[in-house]
């Protein structure tokens, strides 16, 4: 096989189907951050996200990962696609990482789509994605699954760097099982802790909750991650965890969804009454059912995908329109 299979990235048109834009290192495309020539060593493995993606935007950066856990940054700024170019944005197994990874086998890829969120008031991005197949939930001996959060910075004269905010690495024996997930200055993610040493002490799911770019200079190289899930999902204790366990169960991902909500008095959608935030982490394997996996009044024997459900008590604002103007010109 051909020594760059697989290292392409192609734009084309969703209508007609013709190519725009193909980044590969036969085409010169390549660069490091700083705009230095590099090369796609690894075959693009992640799904591409882009940013703005908000319907009505024009999209100007598009970030995919690969199969060596890199994170890639696509400029399409220009209205030209032949100056468009992929930059490498954030190599977590770099010389100059926690956990470095000498040899291809030491890295885990990219699966699944980075999420976006913007850091602070200027633009900037931030990128949130983890590394480690779930199809390969058995252990290495080498590898280490990772979940990562680095923000772009951009300069008055345009020019891009990065700054890496944090990187969680897991233990040989822990795989991340879904993409993570940005909501209300968190981030969500779920794995699996396989106990390779005792056969008769099993193995367990997590679902981590820290802040999406703070980080705690204070920690550990290898998990400088700032806690920010309400351990008992009770709004008036702070008890923020990092983590909690999820049971003898793989956690495959998490989603945020809304519940609906009563409004006394027969509220209408104007009156600013919102429902509970909630995460929802699918599972498989656990033969248990609890308050968290069966809804209230449901069979469990009639329930066909279990879930565990917790509360997010940091929601987002909400905004209402108080009044209206209008110019006449």
């Amino acid at each position: 096989s051909s020594p760059d299979e697989g290292r392409v990235l192609y734009v084309v048109r969703m209508d007609t189907g013709e190519k725009v834009a193909e980044f590969s290192n036969s085409r010169g495309n390549i660069r490091a951050l700083d705009g230095g020539a590099f090369k796609l060593e690894y075959p693009i493995t992640g799904s591409p996200a882009a940013y703005p993606s908000m319907p009505g935007a024009v999209t100007s950066r598009v970030f995919v990962g690969d199969a060596g856990g890199r994170m890639w940054r696509i400029d399409v700024s220009s209205p030209n696609p032949d100056t468009w170019t992929m930059n490498l944005f954030h190599d977590p197994y770099g010389p100059s990482s926690p956990v470095p990874a000498p040899k291809p086998d030491d890295r885990q890829p990219v699966m699944g789509a980075p999420k976006l969120a913007l850091d602070g008031p200027y633009g900037h991005v931030a990128v949130v994605y983890g590394t480690g197949s779930m199809d390969y939930l058995s252990t290495t001996k080498t590898s280490r699954s990772l979940v990562a959060s680095a923000s772009e910075k951009t300069a008055l004269n345009g020019s891009v760097t990065m700054d890496v905010n944090w990187v969680k690495y897991f233990e040989t024996n822990e795989k991340l099982t879904g993409e993570p997930e940005v909501f209300a200055r968190g981030a969500y993610f779920t794995t699996y802790v396989e106990n390779d040493t005792d056969a008769c002490n099993a193995s367990y799911g997590r679902l981590y909750g820290v802040h999406y770019v703070e980080s705690d200079p204070d920690g550990e190289p290898s998990d400088r991650t700032v806690a920010a899930l309400d351990g008992d999902g009770d709004p008036v204790t702070l008890d923020k965890v990092k983590f909690i366990s999820t049971g003898e169960t793989i956690p495959y991902g998490v989603q945020v969804i809304e519940r609906p909500t009563c409004m006394p008095g027969g509220a209408g959608v104007g009156s600013g009454v919102r429902g509970q935030s909630q995460l929802v982490v699918n599972v498989a394997k656990g033969a248990t059912t609890g308050d968290k996996t069966v809804p209230k009044g449901v069979d469990p024997a009639k329930v066909g995908t279990q879930s565990i459900t917790h509360p997010v008590n940091e929601g987002a604002a909400t905004m209402e329109a108080a009044g209206w103007g209008y110019v006449l010109y």
